[in-house]
């Protein structure tokens, strides 16, 4: 039995250091992204506004597995009897956190998305804008490339809520929407100059 708790023991011990070992490695140092989105929408208001494609670009810092950076989305979107497409813009706050699971040049990752929200569709007479909020949370992977550059993908769901539209200065009541939207993102990350927690 002494050997079992023994054996126990240092399997555990070895877990711990693995798990230790992978977090130093981690990079530290600042990082810019940049790529291309799929945007799905979904809910109250957002009924005849089509699915768009877009881009978005995040820029921040990462503090070993951590990384906090800001960023801006935009997509476009088809209105059902428009000529005109709707826009919305996000800026965002994205923390985010990688998972070194030693298995090489593939990294997993969670993150989450706190952004303002623009709506905004220009007619050849007026303009409509209307704010809002969102927030969401998800997932992805980093393939890494080359020593500073990796390719990623994510997916992202999000709650929005957008306040009445305003055109000419001139609010409409009752306009506010609510729902959800689904963002599938392609693109590249570089790595500036960065350093791991073991050469510290």
């Amino acid at each position: 039995m002494r050997s079992l708790h023994l054996a126990i023991f240092a399997v555990a011990l070895a877990a711990l250091s693995t798990a230790a070992d992978a977090q130093r490695r981690q990079p530290i140092g600042p990082y810019a992204e940049g790529g291309a989105v799929f945007v799905a929408l979904d809910g109250r208001g957002f009924n005849g506004i089509d699915d768009g494609v877009g881009f978005d670009v995040v820029g921040g810092y990462a503090f070993g597995p951590f990384m906090l950076g800001v960023g801006l989305q935009r997509s476009s979107h088809d209105v059902d009897d428009v000529s005109s497409n709707v826009n919305l813009d996000v800026a965002f706050v994205e923390p985010r956190y990688e998972f070194d699971l030693g298995a090489g040049t593939v990294t997993p990752f969670l993150l989450g998305r706190f952004g303002r929200v623009q709506e905004k569709l220009e007619s050849a007479t007026r303009t409509f804008e209307a704010d809002g909020y969102l927030f969401g949370a998800g997932a992805g992977m980093r393939l890494q490339v080359a020593p500073a550059l990796s390719f990623t993908l994510s997916g992202l769901y999000s709650r929005l809520a957008i306040d009445d539209v305003v055109a000419s200065g001139s609010a409409s009541p009752g306009s506010d929407v609510g729902g959800s939207s689904l963002v599938a993102r392609a693109g590249f990350a570089f790595r500036f100059g960065q350093r791991s927690q073991r050469g510290r």
